[in-house]
């Protein structure tokens, strides 16, 4: 049987510019890959700045959405509307009723147009 370290515990591995003996805490996982600690990706960003356009159309995301994030990295020039704000919310759910849809949870990023939507928009 092989043990595994508790949840969120990192193994210590000797360090490569000090004493062997003395460990130092990496970010290592089986089958010998590290990973670094930090990244440049930003998930969890400050929030989105857009505002809802004509009839609720426009981009919807939430910070901490990591789809929402690589929506926004990828499209610039889109300002993404922020569905922590309740108001804009109730925007996306009111038109996204009038578009027809009638579940109790959408996948985000969520694109409303004209005369429709797109869920886990791309």
């Amino acid at each position: 049987m092989r043990a595994y370290p508790a949840a969120g515990a990192v193994p210590a591995v000797p360090s490569a510019n000090a004493d062997p003996a003395v460990p130092t805490v990496t970010a290592a996982v089986d089958g010998g890959y590290t990973f670094a600690a930090a990244t440049t990706y930003d998930t969890a960003p400050t929030g989105y700045t857009g505002s809802p356009g004509e009839n609720g159309e426009g981009v919807y995301g939430r910070s901490g959405c990591g789809r929402c994030a690589a929506y926004a990295a990828a499209h610039p020039d889109v300002a993404m509307i922020d569905i922590g704000n309740e108001q804009y919310r109730k925007t996306m759910w009111d038109a996204l009723r009038t578009r027809g849809y009638t579940g109790n949870s959408v996948a985000l990023p969520v694109q409303i147009t004209e005369t429709g939507y797109i869920q886990n928009v791309k």
